[in-house]
């Protein structure tokens, strides 16, 4: 297990402790870990990438922590959880939609022809 998916457990652990589950019984720590396994094979799917995967997961975990006030009491922890990897690996797409149409507009103006400008510090002799 990578270090970043270790830490994403343990934001995992911090977020059921804080909902009131007892994570120091092995069922709760295998539902947990069923969780975090549902993030990050969703994060993998998105993206596609194993690494990107792991950091999508880390993010939903963190913001699922930093937004526990905002945890409807009727929803299910799965679910919201499963809306927050959906709508972080949504965000990333879209910045990387971004950034590749940034890079194609740049290389499109580098194909541009330049204007030469004469260089005023030389010196005609």
């Amino acid at each position: 297990m990578s270090a970043a998916l270790r830490s994403c457990c343990g934001v995992a652990f911090i977020i059921a402790r804080e909902c009131g589950w007892n994570v120091t019984k092995v069922k709760g720590r295998r539902v947990i870990r069923d969780y975090e396994r549902m993030i990050h094979s969703l994060c993998y799917r998105m993206s596609g990438s194993l690494a990107d995967a792991e950091d999508l997961a880390q993010e939903t975990m963190i913001h699922a922590h930093q937004h526990l006030d905002g945890f409807p009491a009727e929803a299910h922890l799965s679910s919201w959880l499963y809306r927050i990897a959906v709508n972080q690996c949504l965000n990333w797409q879209e910045r990387g939609h971004r950034l590749d149409q940034l890079h194609l507009e740049w290389g499109e103006q580098g194909r541009e022809p330049m204007l030469v400008r004469p260089n005023k510090s030389r010196r005609h002799s």
